[in-house]
């Protein structure tokens, strides 16, 4: 509050009217008159009203956030999911993949000398590097190692 001129009163910061001193509820002269006080908020009431309010309002964005959280650790344990799927499936294919490239390698060994495309793809290096992983494989598995 400013001081009126020479009559002891303050005006008001809100209003602007000539106000006798008036102290808050801590004891404190007040910035605005009592009139003004309740719409700014300097009374015990409308405190708690904001606190209440405040409490509110954190709650449910804690409430949000924990929502958001669980949401998140579901699509992370989803991912995981389809993450290791995924790689048994990529796992079997490699070892269908060196399996039928065993095959194939076998039996243009035991199919003789004649030339064929089968046989310039069982004689491919690539191949024969899958068909001797898949034994390596399967003598692995089998072995109980």
């Amino acid at each position: 509050m400013r001081y009126g001129a020479g009559t002891g009163h303050r005006r008001c910061l809100c209003c602007g009217l000539s106000q006798p001193p008036a102290l808050d509820a801590t004891g404190v002269t007040a910035r605005v008159c009592a009139n003004c006080t309740y719409h700014q908020g300097e009374q015990s009431a409308q405190r708690l009203r904001r606190a209440e309010t405040h409490e509110r309002m954190l709650r449910e964005w804690l409430a949000r956030c924990r929502a958001s959280e669980s949401q998140a650790q579901a699509e992370t344990k989803q991912a995981q999911a389809e993450t290791r799927e995924a790689r048994e499936a990529t796992a079997s294919a490699l070892r269908s993949r060196g399996l039928l490239a065993a095959r194939v390698v076998e039996a243009a060994d035991e199919s003789g000398g004649h030339r064929c495309a089968v046989m310039a793809i069982a004689r491919d290096p690539e191949i024969i590097r899958w068909a001797q992983a898949a034994e390596s494989d399967t003598r692995h598995y089998h072995s109980g190692r």
